[in-house]
């Protein structure tokens, strides 16, 4: 499945996956390690955690879209002391 593909199912799923964060935070631990068939001594399994890993990719945040020139111009047009300097 392409990378962009994943966003969007990613992005779509978020409110669901927000509200099941909520609910994890107040489950038991013991049923939370039910839940997710794993072992609170051990961790996961290497197998388990590379299913992970494909499932949900790494966890890293996405890097906010670079401004274009354009918006650099007008946002150092608009600064203050430019503004105080131009009257």
């Amino acid at each position: 499945m392409p990378k962009s593909e994943q966003k969007l199912q990613k992005k779509k799923g978020s409110s669901a996956q927000l509200d099941k964060q909520a609910d994890d935070a107040v489950t038991p631990i013991d049923a939370l390690a039910q839940q997710y068939k794993t072992d609170v001594q051990k961790g996961l399994t290497s197998k388990k955690a590379a299913e992970i890993l494909e499932r949900d990719g790494l966890n890293e945040l996405e890097k906010p879209p670079k401004p274009t020139l354009l918006l650099l111009f007008l946002m150092q047009l608009t600064s203050f002391i430019i503004i105080l300097l131009m009257v």
